[in-house]
């Protein structure tokens, strides 16, 4: 408790002992009472609004190794909590979420349901841009989480808290000075999913060999090459980078001249 109320006056002695504490409370703090995982989760956020975000998410990733559960667990719903209350443009989620994924093979399950409440949490932010993350996991465990993404597919989040300590209107009501400017600041804090999502250099995932067999006189290998095109370019984001003449002008040509009908609607 004492610490929290210092780094909440001082971002300056925040700065200076937010690496040293981190890493300890990760390895002596979050498999306690739930009171002091509590305090500690709070310490953790208070950071990030300090700015002082890269070594949290070093420290959380890094308990993600620990032995004990308990341990992996308070580091992944700190984590969920983080992206809750910052949001995916300022907490750098990606490393993170790729090795939280991967426990949910892990045999503890209050581990197991830690992971799928951050996965959902990403899916509120990222919607169809969660599945690159989620695409290796088991089958059964893929439906189940496509099943819970169905009750927050309308949800917008919105940023409950800022960097350096500026509120966000959303938690902050009554500072808003008229009905019209909340409105408009509060759609400021709703995300675009396709911001925080890479675009895909697909033109670099289309093989030689596809200008070769989109112009065979079998049928078969020409429907055949596009599907395989179509695949690749069956992504969320496209990069608008590159020269996509070279690779249109076959489909052109197919479309307005290919005499069998299966190889057009391909």
């Amino acid at each position: 408790d004492i610490i929290l109320k210092i780094i909440k006056i001082s971002s300056n002695v925040s700065k200076q002992i937010s690496n040293e504490l981190t890493t300890g409370i990760v390895s002596k703090c979050l498999s306690s009472k739930p009171k002091l995982k509590a305090v500690s989760a709070e310490i953790f956020l208070q950071f990030i609004e300090n700015d002082d975000k890269t070594c949290v998410i070093a420290a959380l990733k890094n308990g993600l190794s620990a032995k004990q559960p308990k341990i992996i667990s308070a580091c992944v719903d700190i984590f969920t909590q983080a992206l809750k209350n910052f949001g995916p443009l300022e907490i750098s989620f990606k490393l993170f979420v790729e090795d939280a994924v991967k426990l949910l093979e892990h045999g503890d399950k209050s581990v197991r349901d830690t992971v799928k409440l951050l996965v959902i949490e990403l899916f509120k932010w990222l919607k169809e841009g969660v599945k690159p993350f989620i695409c290796d996991i088991k089958p059964l465990q893929l439906k189940e989480l496509e099943e819970e993404f169905k009750s927050y597919i309308s949800d917008k989040p919105k940023i409950l808290r800022r960097i350096g300590g500026q509120k966000s209107v959303v938690g902050n009501k009554d500072t808003q000075r008229d009905e019209g400017n909340a409105s408009v600041d509060e759609e400021a804090d709703v995300i675009d999913p396709l911001q925080l999502i890479e675009p895909v250099d697909v033109l670099s995932k289309i093989s030689e060999q596809f200008y070769t067999d989109v112009i065979e006189p079998k049928w078969q290998i020409r429907k055949e090459c596009l599907d395989k095109a179509e695949n690749i370019l069956n992504t969320i984001k496209i990069s608008a980078e590159g020269d996509y003449n070279t690779f249109l002008a076959p489909i052109k040509k197919i479309i307005t001249s290919d005499a069998n009908i299966n190889v057009v609607v391909s």
